[in-house]
């Protein structure tokens, strides 16, 4: 994830980058002109799914919290690869992308969103900025995931068949320029399996690139990199834009920091 260029053989399989605002609760009468306008923009292709929810309702003072179930929309627009689209809900937009090239680019794409649902809903406030990524160590034969991590991250051997394993931490991070304080979470997931994505993470409306696909089951890693701020935000591009980059150079100095000297060589 260089600032300047793609690695030849990077291993990031999938970006996100997600703006929550204010819930707009009609955006459902918005979607036709949010649709035309990205559709023109290169992301003709359309659906819409409902989705279960379970929230949970305080009644009465003193009794406990009781669950309740409710249906949310959402409405997926992608390009005609399916490699890369946006996610609309009644409070966030998000673009993500299996086609991942260099921050800029992709910063930009998430702000063309960020324009037309600010020309038409107009929520009040942007409330969470955040990015993710996920980059696969696949392991050649002969190769161990060991290999391609940095000293800290080898784990534990108990002489026994590893199945499956995470690794998580949570950091605070300083950024800007508008929200200063973030947080950063930093997962490495050990797997005997098909590369696929972590429980929490389902995504609709792109496909995976055909050379992360595997045929076979192998003991590989998922190296899950999740960056956000919080706070309320006056719904400015430029401003919006320059705190992405910011939680960027954060990620992939995380990034750069989990991985050896070998990875870096075989990526390149």
């Amino acid at each position: 994830m260089s600032d300047s260029k793609r690695m030849s053989n990077a291993p990031v399989y999938y970006v996100l980058a997600q703006i929550k605002f204010t819930p707009v609760k009609a955006m459902k009468k918005y979607v036709d002109d949010i649709q035309d306008a990205l559709r023109l923009q290169g992301y003709p292709l359309f659906e819409s799914r409902d989705s279960t929810q379970i929230k949970f309702e305080f009644n009465a003072p003193g009794e406990p919290a009781q669950p309740a179930f409710e249906t949310v929309q959402q409405w997926y627009l992608s390009d005609l690869n399916r490699t890369s689209g946006f996610v609309l809900g009644n409070d966030f937009i998000t673009f993500h992308t299996t086609d991942y090239e260099t921050h800029q680019p992709f910063i930009k794409e998430l702000m063309k969103g960020m324009t037309v649902v600010m020309a038409y809903p107009k929520p009040a406030l942007i409330t969470r900025l955040g990015l993710r990524y996920l980059d696969a160590v696949l392991p050649d034969n002969g190769e161990t995931i060991e290999q391609y991590l940095c000293d800290g991250l080898h784990g534990v051997d108990l002489d026994l068949k590893p199945i499956q394993s995470v690794n998580e931490m949570v950091f605070q991070t300083s950024v800007g320029p508008i929200i200063s304080k973030g947080f950063i979470i930093n997962r490495l997931h050990k797997i005997h399996g098909q590369l696929g994505f972590p429980p929490d993470m389902v995504p609709s409306g792109v496909d995976m690139l055909e050379r992360f696909r595997t045929e076979n089951v192998l003991w590989h890693g998922i190296i899950d990199t999740d960056h956000y701020v919080e706070g309320n935000v006056t719904p400015d591009i430029d401003v919006v834009e320059k705190q992405f980059t910011s939680l960027h150079s954060v990620v992939k100095g995380t990034f750069n920091k989990m991985i050896s000297q070998y990875a870096i060589d075989k990526w390149s």
